[in-house]
């Protein structure tokens, strides 16, 4: 069977040149393409840094196609934007004035938020979770007498971690956020803070550690009662059961 992909998607808009400039002012997406087509008329092309399908900016002709502008996927999310870290696009995205219909939430499949185009067609800003093939997760659930705020502040800052879990840490409890992780002299980890709730949830995701680490979540989850915390932990995405795996299970108990 012939290999095949799906190049570009068409998004009717009102005048070239105006999407042309949100489209690479707010979202900071390259020109790929802007060639002229007869009278009135061109190819425009834009993409994202990352590369992949791109968005052709087709100028709305006659008045079947000017009623349907913003009217992609008939009001639905109609458009998915991928981004390997959601805290910085979503910051980045705001600053520059594109509005979200809502706050950010981590769904199943990572972490979302809608936004809307400058023609009010909806899309969704996603930061993928990561899936291995077996999908293995250690995880533990137990509850500790003290508040929610007091059990955040023990995994959420340097002081916190660095009494149970790192020898020495830096970092913020901020989403997008950067951690040294110190384990001893050959073992200086690193990860960025994935999600970060106060007294709800917090999470990292590794990005400089051991392989069978690496792109793994550790997240706590905090649910407060009558004085008494749940505490929720999950340490998801290994790749496979092998020694380490079982080692950090054990760990982690």
């Amino acid at each position: 069977m012939a290999s095949s992909r799906l190049a570009h998607v068409a998004l009717i808009v009102a005048d070239y040149d105006e999407a042309i400039r949100w489209f690479t002012t707010a979202l900071g997406f390259t020109v790929v393409a802007d060639e002229p087509r007869g009278p009135g008329k061109r190819w425009v092309l834009v993409a994202p840094p990352g590369g992949g399908t791109s968005v052709l900016l087709a100028k709305a002709a006659g008045d079947a196609q000017r009623a349907a502008i913003g009217q992609a996927a008939g009001g639905r999310v109609a458009y998915f934007l991928h981004t390997d870290d959601f805290a910085c696009d979503h910051a980045a995205f705001t600053a520059r004035g594109v509005r979200f219909t809502e706050g950010p939430r981590d769904e199943p499949y990572g972490r979302v938020a809608v936004f809307l185009d400058l023609h009010g067609n909806r899309w969704d800003l996603i930061e993928p979770r990561l899936v291995h093939p077996q999908g293995l997760v250690l995880e533990q659930e137990f509850p500790i007498q003290a508040s929610a705020a007091h059990c955040f502040a023990l995994v959420s800052t340097p002081a916190g971690l660095d009494g149970w879990w790192t020898l020495t840490s830096a970092g913020e409890a901020r989403a997008g956020a950067l951690w040294a992780l110190g384990f001893g002299p050959e073992y200086q980890w690193a990860a960025r803070v994935s999600a970060c709730e106060p007294e709800r949830v917090f999470e990292f995701t590794m990005t400089d550690s051991d392989d069978d680490w690496r792109g793994s979540r550790v997240r706590f989850e905090f649910t407060e009662a009558d004085g008494v915390t749940t505490v929720r932990f999950t340490h998801a995405g290994w790749p496979r059961s092998n020694a380490h795996y079982r080692v950090s299970a054990h760990c982690w108990a």
